[in-house]
């Protein structure tokens, strides 16, 4: 959608880093790829830096927006020898300059920058690093998506069952997301086995712990009421299969996925970390994160 808006005004290049090299329309975007490796982004980010600001120079780019540290830092190498009237920095997590490092970065590399931040829940964790940032540097912008196409591409809840071979009359919790310990999905699974749920939880998604929830839900003895749907793609279309939607992160800096819940018109829940306050507004239900009794 931003990049629809300036398109109105500007020339406008998605540069995407680990993308095959060469320009491509994509979705009637231009996409510049890089073709960055992994192991480039992370010891070679000089020669990566030289790409990008060939590419700048040929193109007579003006303005610049990162996304996460990595590019900007890629981006701040080429600052001596190439100008651009703006740059901008996007961050979508907290925790971002917890390393020594990022914030001798920050103090000396990004003071000329705008910041944003994806949420107010980031923009306190960035002004309470160290790092030197003024607060009239950091703009919260939120994470955004476009409803009306979101909404036309979701499955009733019907097909979005039959897909995840889910009982139709069911009552179902669901939710989506890595399997990892800062989602807090064993605290959801601990906390469901403390009282008589009559239902099925549902997880979308895989990780590094889903052997571990899963030995949990057994040890637990609700391992009848879990499935473990793995990835699927798209993930966002299936949400109308949920009766309700949970997001029991123990850190989340802003929480997507609670807006494509609320696109399907899916009632959501969540905990109190980070950013998923703000999503869920001043009248949501509230889980304390971390916890197997979230309102005791």
């Amino acid at each position: 959608m931003v990049l629809n808006a300036l398109k109105a005004q500007h020339q406008v290049y998605s540069g995407c880093l680990e993308e095959p090299e060469g320009v491509r329309e994509r979705d009637g975007v231009t996409v510049v790829g890089f073709g960055c490796s992994a192991r480039m982004l992370t010891k070679d980010r000089k020669n990566i830096a030289t790409k990008v600001e060939e590419f700048c120079r040929k193109n007579r780019i003006e303005i610049v927006i990162t996304h996460r540290y990595k590019p900007c830092d890629i981006v701040s190498k080429i600052g001596k020898s190439y100008t651009f009237k703006k740059k901008i920095a996007v961050f979508h997590g907290r925790g971002e300059f917890d390393r020594l490092g990022r914030k001798l970065f920050a103090r000396y590399a990004l003071r000329s920058w705008q910041l944003v931040a994806v949420s107010d829940a980031v923009k306190e964790n960035m002004l309470g690093a160290f790092c030197g940032f003024r607060r009239d540097q950091i703009r919260v912008i939120y994470n955004a998506l476009n409803l009306s196409a979101v909404k036309e591409q979701q499955f009733s809840k019907e097909k979005a069952r039959e897909l995840l071979n889910i009982p139709k009359n069911e009552f179902v919790m669901g939710s989506i997301g890595r399997l990892v310990p800062n989602k807090g999905y064993l605290f959801l699974l601990k906390a469901l086995s403390n009282i008589e749920f009559k239902g099925k939880l549902v997880l979308i998604g895989d990780g590094r712990q889903r052997g571990e929830l899963e030995a949990s839900a057994l040890a637990l003895g609700i391992h009848d009421k879990v499935i473990f749907a793995g990835n699927v793609d798209q993930a966002y279309r299936f949400v109308k299969a949920f009766d309700l939607f949970v997001l029991p992160s123990i850190e989340e800096a802003f929480g997507m996925v609670l807006l494509e819940a609320i696109a399907g018109e899916v009632p959501a829940i969540g905990s109190d970390a980070g950013g998923i306050p703000e999503v869920l507004g001043d009248n949501a239900l509230l889980a304390r994160a971390g916890t197997t009794n979230p309102w005791g």
